[in-house]
């Protein structure tokens, strides 16, 4: 089998790890992937030998874009290419930006679609484009049990497959907020629930008194989309306070922390936050109703109400108890090597690709008619 995994700029940048983990499982198990890249990318392709990396322009102008399209399918069939000359099966788009080209592609290409349903707000375009669909209507892939129950429960006519991302543990484990360390948090989101990351902030700062020496690292992109730096200002952060560009894409850095900080309950995944639990660190989130790794007392410390003093009480209880932290940490480390390793990913993923291409693959719907597996 041979697939195209078509990624737009957000993905490819912030979810590079996670698409470089996808691919490797899947050429581990012999499947041939070419990598689609956003040419506003050149550059920054992956190093990674188990994947061909072709880039791709697109329009929002439907005549652009299926010409781009057209030339994308050409380049995916040239002949001179370093590969066999075995078709496209599955087009796997990741991002709701490359959605539309991902299935003019899958067209040209005669090949099936899948489209990645990674957040709440793109079920409405589903719809639309199941709906307008003049041949089989595409797989929407989403990476969470309670996503798809959500999606699911406003959408039942679209087909729908959970293939939970997941993520390496690494052998060593590591103490977080040390006897004598320098405490640090991370606090990500998008920037675009600005009342939110108000609360978390106004929260952080009313612990900042018992830990004058806490270091505080934020995404500038979310800053600058919300407009938290007179927010911060406020609230006399801006000491403790560093800016990072692209915070999301560096998780090396990232997961060095003590603590991830979730303000936003948008239904959004971020397979960052795995990788926060696996590292470990102690989550404290806003409560997430499509987010099923998020779970109160075992991943994270959850924040039900956009209150300062909610998020001050969550903060303090983790920071003033460092047996408790840790051991919070540790939950989530054990949640992650059980319920959402790199393994489980790929092989839902493998999964669904053969049921989408063995010929008597149905719709799975709710409530009646016909039931594909679910992995």
């Amino acid at each position: 089998m041979k697939v195209l995994i078509l990624a737009d700029e957000i993905f490819a940048m912030r979810e590079r790890s996670m698409l470089g983990r996808l691919e490797l499982g899947l050429a581990d198990e012999g499947i041939r992937v070419i990598h689609g890249i956003p040419s506003t990318l050149a550059g920054h392709e992956p190093r990674d030998v188990f994947s061909r990396p072709v880039f791709y322009e697109t329009s929002r102008f439907r005549t652009f874009r299926r010409l781009l399209a057209r030339r994308l399918a050409e380049t995916i069939r040239d002949p001179e290419a370093d590969e066999d000359d075995q078709p496209v099966s599955v087009v796997h788009v990741f991002g709701g930006s490359a959605w539309e080209l991902g299935l003019d592609v899958a067209e040209d290409l005669d090949a099936e679609a899948v489209l990645e349903l990674w957040r709440p707000a793109l079920r409405e375009r589903a719809d639309d484009i199941a709906r307008k669909s003049a041949g089989p209507a595409p797989v929407f892939a989403v990476p969470d049990s309670m996503l798809e129950r959500c999606v699911r429960d406003r959408s039942p006519n679209l087909t729908l497959r959970c293939t939970p991302w997941g993520v390496h543990l690494e052998d060593r484990r590591r103490e977080i907020l040390p006897a004598g360390g320098v405490p640090t948090a991370v606090i990500l989101g998008g920037g675009h629930d600005r009342p939110a990351f108000a609360a978390a902030l106004e929260g952080i700062a009313r612990v900042l008194p018992r830990h004058r020496d806490l270091m505080i690292f934020l995404d500038a992109r979310a800053v600058r989309r919300g407009d938290l730096w007179p927010i911060a200002k406020r609230f006399g952060l801006l000491e403790s306070m560093s800016l990072i560009e692209d915070l999301e894409a560096r998780r090396d850095l990232l997961t060095q922390a003590d603590v991830l900080v979730l303000p936003e309950a948008r239904g959004e995944h971020h397979s960052v936050v795995l990788e926060a639990m696996a590292a470990p660190m102690a989550v404290v989130a806003a409560a997430d109703a499509a987010v099923g790794t998020l779970i109160d007392g075992r991943t994270a410390v959850l924040v039900k109400t956009v209150e300062p003093a909610a998020w001050a009480t969550a903060l303090q209880q983790l920071l003033a108890n460092p047996e408790q932290a840790n051991a919070l940490a540790n939950s989530a480390r054990e949640f992650v090597r059980t319920e959402r390793t790199v393994f489980r990913h790929v092989h839902s993923v493998i999964e669904m690709y053969k049921w989408m291409t063995s010929g008597d693959s149905l719709p799975l719907r709710a409530g009646g008619g016909p039931a594909a597996p679910v992995s």
